[in-house]
C-alpha cells in the first residue's frame, strides 16, 4: 500500500467533499448547543447565577480551562487515531453529554457534564479540516478551506440566536435535544 501523496494531482469528489461540508455543520450545530447550555440555559434553568455574577463569570473561565484541555486531548487523538475515529467519537459524546444535562437538576453535576461534554466535543472539531485537506488537490485546497470556512462561520453566526429562540418558545429541554440530535446525525 503506497503512502499518501497530499502533492498527486487528482479530482474533488464532490459527494464526499459534500458529505463532510454536512457533516462539519451538523456538528457546529452540536456543539452550538454545548456553549448555549453555558451561555443561555445555565442562566434560566439556575437562577442561582443570575443573582450571583461572580460565580457566572467563573463558568466561562471553566470553560476556557475544559476547551484547551479538550484541544490538549484531542490533537495526539487525531495523529493516532484519525479523523474519522475523532469525528464519531466527538459527535457521539457531544451527543450523551447534551442528554445529560436535559436531565442535570443541580448545577455541580450539570457544569461537570458541560465541561467534560465541551473537551470531548473537540474530537470532532479538530477533524473535519484534515479530511478536507486530504481530499482536496493541491489546486483547490485554498477554495475548499475557504468554503468549510465560510460554511462553518454561517452555521456558528445563526446559532446561538437560533438556540435562543428554541429554548424561548419550545423550552431549554428541546433546544438541548435538537442540538443533541444534530450531534448525533
Amino acid at each position: 500500500l503506497a503512502a499518501f501523496d497530499m502533492n498527486q494531482p487528482r479530482d474533488l469528489p464532490q459527494k464526499l467533499y459534500m458529505n463532510i461540508l454536512l457533516a462539519s455543520c451538523m456538528d457546529s450545530v452540536g456543539t452550538a448547543g454545548l456553549f448555549a447550555a453555558l451561555t443561555l440555559i445555565l442562566y434560566t434553568k439556575f437562577g442561582y447565577f443570575v443573582s450571583h455574577p461572580a460565580e457566572a463569570a467563573l463558568t466561562s473561565f471553566g470553560l476556557i480551562v475544559f476547551i484547551l484541555i479538550g484541544l490538549i486531548i484531542a490533537i495526539p487523538s487525531l495523529r493516532k487515531n484519525g479523523a474519522g475515529y475523532n469525528a464519531a467519537f466527538g459527535n457521539i459524546a457531544t451527543c450523551c453529554a447534551q442528554i445529560l444535562l436535559i436531565f442535570c437538576n443541580e448545577p455541580g453535576p450539570y457544569l461537570a457534564v458541560l465541561y467534560i461534554g465541551v473537551s470531548l466535543s473537540f474530537f470532532s472539531t479538530v477533524a473535519y479540516m484534515p479530511m478536507l485537506i486530504e481530499i482536496a488537490p493541491p489546486a483547490m485546497r485554498g477554495k475548499v478551506m475557504g468554503q468549510f470556512g465560510a460554511v462553518s462561520s454561517f452555521v456558528n453566526f445563526i446559532m446561538p440566536l437560533s438556540i435562543a429562540i428554541l429554548a424561548d418558545f419550545l423550552g431549554n429541554e428541546v433546544a438541548l435535544a435538537v442540538c443533541a440530535a444534530a450531534s448525533f446525525g
